[in-house]
């Protein structure tokens, strides 16, 4: 495990960094090494250099540290470690939450899941994450440190957007995923076979909200209905791209629930694992191997070339459904290969399969021992299932159940949807961003969640799901029709009289020869009339003069209007 000790202030810049604070960290790790005695160590140099590429959250430094150490022979050689420095932002509370994940993934979860991969495991791979030379993270900033391998040093590269697109690239980094993935879900059997017990395991982690959580509690089952159709009203006012995706979605209000039910029921909890949180391409680094086998049958040596991933940057560690270090890692690849996109969807959704039943069988189980789909047909629904509970639970299910002032935003809502039938419309103050969203980028994210979706086929899998319930619905004995956003009262008593409906005038058959012509044809006549306009304003003038006049024309413009109108009507 990695250390928690104190070492010194943590250096700000490249000069702090010294042969005093580097030397424990240096002893530390050739200790857990075991290769080269600690106390027979001498630093002779330390070079430090701020990185190419810095992230918000941290400064990095690459840290190159010679020192002496005595080689097979006993005669003292110099060598080189190399580190990679992260240093956290001070000041800024909301970054803290992300530098403890972090910490409790380096120094508790991934070194305690290693321990049971080098116990159990029958395989050769190890868990895909840097080596941890040294972390303290307490939120003060003076001794705040996170101290890795510095893996550009050992060959690997960054992922290149502008080449690295490619099949083989998303091969290995599936492979990666699958490795942690199956990793979590054998030691989650280890310790009981339940999320729960998996999260008991390490109560650092967040766990991400589960649907049981809503479904469990009448009172949040029906808030959430209740703010529903008023949360995605308000998210397509504020982001109209997403305005086709929120109609669709507003259109199951009814039955939500139940489609939420069949999403809980899905087995989506079979794969919730420990997770990254943030597996985007650029999260990984890369690197070229070959790997030499010894074929005795043969008498000669087999190469083997292959691409080896590696993830870093670990803030967004969690227990959760591998559907989200999925969506992340696959979407980008599909975005760009939009000519391949169902191609790459396909392969990926395959290969992953594959590698995470040879992870699990490297510790002895299978996918039947923990309950899953064995076949590809049935784990892919599976997968696409657990995308659309993933995104219905990131985009509605929190966000609602966390809105600041969810009275406000229902009042603006409803009375919104009542003025679209109203004849005398009532002003409406629509709530501001803050007292609906609890993050100022929460309406972009939910863009780019609304697109992976999209691109994924979640939109097309909560379709089936919604017409199997709407399927099932048709054949219930009670139907509810009631709609709560229009069918209740009108709660301003001159609002209700004004806005009442109209009664309808009953109409009066007259008989022809009562001498009544029947305007309403003679209406439909006139409108087919060519010079209609001209004729009225004639007669408009004529009238108007006469009626300036007030002497005998009045008689004239009085004749000429009814001969105009005689024409018209007759």
């Amino acid at each position: 495990m990695a250390s928690m000790e104190l070492v010194g202030p943590t250096p700000e810049n490249e000069s702090e960094f010294n042969i005093e604070w580097v030397t424990p960290i240096l002893k530390k790790q050739l200790e857990k090494e075991g290769e080269i005695d600690p106390d027979s160590v001498n630093v002779v140099e330390v070079k430090a250099f701020k990185n190419s590429v810095q992230g918000i959250l941290s400064t990095t430094f690459v840290v190159d540290v010679d020192f002496d150490a005595p080689n097979e022979n006993g005669e003292k050689e110099l060598q080189t470690k190399h580190m990679f420095a992260k240093v956290p932002l001070k000041d800024d509370p909301n970054f803290a939450s992300v530098n403890i994940r972090e910490l409790v993934m380096l120094t508790t979860v991934l070194p305690q899941m290693q321990a049971y991969l080098d116990s159990e495991c029958e395989g050769f791979f190890k868990l895909p994450m840097p080596d941890v030379y040294h972390c303290f993270y307490d939120g003060k900033g003076t001794h705040d440190v996170f101290v890795l391998g510095n893996l550009l040093a050992e060959d690997y590269e960054n992922f290149d957007e502008t080449k690295d697109f490619d099949e083989d690239h998303l091969k290995s980094l599936l492979e990666c995923l699958a490795q942690l993935h199956g990793t979590g879900l054998a030691y989650k059997r280890k310790v009981g076979g339940s999320h729960d017990k998996l999260k008991e395991e390490f109560p650092g982690l967040e766990q991400q909200i589960q649907l049981n959580d809503v479904m469990e509690n009448e009172k949040i089952q029906e808030f959430f209905r209740q703010h529903f159709r008023a949360f995605l009203h308000y998210l397509e006012e504020t982001e109209p791209a997403l305005t086709n995706h929120t109609g669709y979605m507003k259109k199951m209000h009814k039955h939500i629930l139940k489609v939420m039910t069949s999403l809980d029921k899905c087995g989506f909890e079979k794969l919730i694992t420990i997770c990254h949180g943030d597996a985007k391409p650029n999260n990984f680094l890369f690197r070229n191997i070959n790997i030499e086998f010894d074929d005795l049958d043969l008498g000669e040596d087999l190469d083997c070339e292959g691409l080896q991933s590696i993830l870093i940057d670990w803030q967004g560690g969690f227990v959760g459904s591998v559907a989200n270090d999925l969506m992340w890692s696959i979407f980008p690849f599909l975005e760009a290969n939009q000519d391949k996109k169902a191609h790459f969807y396909l392969t990926a959704l395959k290969y992953y399969y594959e590698q995470l039943t040879v992870v699990l069988e490297s510790f002895n189980s299978t996918l039947d021992d923990l309950g899953l789909p064995n076949t590809f047909p049935e784990f892919a629904s599976l997968v696409k299932r657990c995308l659309v509970l993933e995104f219905i639970v990131v985009t509605v299910v929190k966000p609602i159940l966390m809105i600041p002032e969810p009275e406000k935003l229902l009042k603006w809502h409803k009375e919104t949807e009542k003025n679209k039938i109203r004849r005398f419309k009532k002003k409406v103050v629509k709530p501001e961003y803050n007292e609906v969203f609890t993050s100022p980028r929460f309406a972009g994210f939910c863009h780019l969640y609304f697109k992976i979706a999209t691109a994924l086929g979640a939109f097309q899998e909560l379709g089936k799901i919604y017409f199997d319930v709407m399927k099932d619905t048709m054949f219930e004995a009670d139907i509810d029709d009631y709609d709560s956003d229009i069918d209740c009262p009108e709660p301003d008593i001159l609002y209700r009289i004004i806005n009442a409906p109209v009664p309808k005038m009953p109409q009066l058959v007259i008989p022809k020869w009562f001498g009544i012509p029947n305007f309403n044809v003679h209406w439909r006549r006139l409108k087919y009339r060519k010079g209609l306009h001209a004729a009225i304003t004639c007669g408009m003038i004529a009238i108007s003069i006469g009626m300036l006049l007030l002497n005998g024309h009045f008689k004239l413009g009085f004749l000429i209007t009814w001969g105009l109108a005689l024409y018209l009507f007759i």
